[in-house]
């Protein structure tokens, strides 16, 4: 169980992460297009 909650944790982390890092990225490129050929 505790191994289980530590993963979820992890991928929760990540998740928000990269979405503060994906807007942070959108905003100063301002182009969408470009950060999704990153993401990819």
């Amino acid at each position: 169980m505790v191994d289980d909650q530590r993963r979820d944790t992890k991928q929760v982390s990540g998740k928000e992460i990269t979405g503060r890092v994906g807007a942070t990225l959108t905003t100063e490129h301002d182009r969408p297009e470009d950060f999704e050929e990153i993401i990819q």
